[in-house]
């Protein structure tokens, strides 16, 4: 069985609050209602059907093995002297539902059932990327109906309006332009309804990605979701302004490792782990490379990232950067990624500080988003 990556274990030690009260018993209860909105099969609450069950007994089993018990909740019960067994929203709603007793540790239980919701959310995140990745061919199966089949409504196409003797009422002009509309229309319609669901899934789940983090917000945690995980929210305007935008740029499956090495720095940061800013620089490396290639810039010969910084100065690249932007962007590597990425030999290990950690890692993260903005 796979490890997964659950919020509880990337965060051990941190405490997101000090007492459990209303707010925090509100949040649950919204939690499991907003679980329910994106794995839900169909929009039937009260009937668990086959797919539903399988899609939450994947998210229970996950966080159940990681925090190391064999069920969230009880998964059965006794009526009658007859025992039933709980379906698996039943099972990780009851878990979601508990007040923490005395002897709990806060932080656990908090964190534990956080990781339900990063890993329902995450399975949200997963589909919709599966289906935007899946959407070219979709398109093309669509096309292919709508030449050979036509569209299911094609019998709506206008016919031309008659006076009582039976002569058109309009010029053959005006009724031959009404055709040529309506028939471009009908013979896009799956390829139409293709694009207009996977853009309508798109919208739903971010829409519940906003609403989460909203109550997160209102519930006073310092949470934000972004990408298929929790990490910790720093200064409100600059996560707005910055952070966010970033997000959604290396959402694309073409910065997958961007996404998941500045996730790794910013994890690493959250745990005071000195090699965080390695990862955020790393991940800047990631930006240069795939833009380097994008532009068939590369030449090679290439050995490491002061290369493929001379490869987007270069007129291979239609000087994708200046030169002083060039200059900038080494001295990042020779300063904040080398001493890393190499053994310190009889020196102390190399340690920024808090304030150099948090310079190096936003620096990283605004020049990623600089250049991938200009492609």
């Amino acid at each position: 069985m796979a490890i997964t990556d659950i919020f509880s274990r990337r965060y051990e030690g941190v405490q997101l609050l000090d007492t459990w009260g209303k707010r925090e018993t509100a949040l649950m209860v919204q939690s499991v209602a907003m679980m329910r909105e994106i794995l839900w099969s169909g929009k039937n609450y009260e009937k668990v059907d086959e797919d539903t069950d399988r899609i939450y007994r994947s998210i229970h089993d996950k966080v159940a093995i990681e925090i190391g018990v064999e069920h969230l909740s009880a998964p059965t019960y006794v009526n009658n002297l007859r025992t039933y067994r709980y379906s698996y929203p039943q099972i990780i709603r009851a878990y979601m539902l508990q007040v923490p007793q005395g002897g709990d540790s806060l932080e656990d239980f908090l964190n534990d059932r956080i990781s339900v919701i990063e890993q329902a959310f995450k399975y949200g995140y997963d589909y919709v990327q599966q289906r935007n990745a899946a959407l070219d061919v979709e398109i093309a199966k669509a096309l292919e109906k709508d030449e050979t089949r036509g569209s299911p409504y094609v019998s709506r196409a206008p016919v031309p309006p008659v006076s009582r003797g039976g002569s058109p009422t309009r010029s053959r002009q005006d009724w031959g332009a009404q055709i040529e509309r309506a028939t471009a229309k009908l013979t896009t319609y799956h390829r139409d309804r293709v694009k207009d669901e996977n853009k309508a899934l798109n919208e739903r789940f971010a829409v519940a990605s906003e609403e989460l983090n909203e109550r997160l917000g209102i519930a006073g945690l310092p949470l934000h979701f972004h990408n298929g995980l929790f990490q910790l929210r720093g200064d409100e305007l600059v996560e707005e302004e910055v952070y966010e935008y970033f997000w959604e740029l290396v959402s694309h499956s073409m910065w997958r490792s961007v996404d998941e090495q500045m996730k790794e720095a910013f994890d690493r940061r959250d745990a005071d782990d000195r090699t965080a800013p390695f990862h955020a620089v790393s991940a800047l490396e990631s930006v240069i490379k795939i833009i380097s290639g994008h532009l068939k810039a590369n030449t090679g010969n290439e050995k490491g990232a002061s290369h493929y910084i001379d490869n987007l100065i270069s007129e291979r690249s239609g000087r994708f950067i200046a030169a002083w932007e060039g200059d900038m962007l080494k001295g990042m590597f020779r300063n904040i990624r080398n001493p890393f990425g190499h053994g310190p030999g009889e020196h102390e290990l190399p340690r920024l500080s808090p304030q150099q950690a948090d310079w190096a890692i936003d620096s990283a993260l605004v020049w990623s988003k600089s250049l991938i903005e200009r492609i």
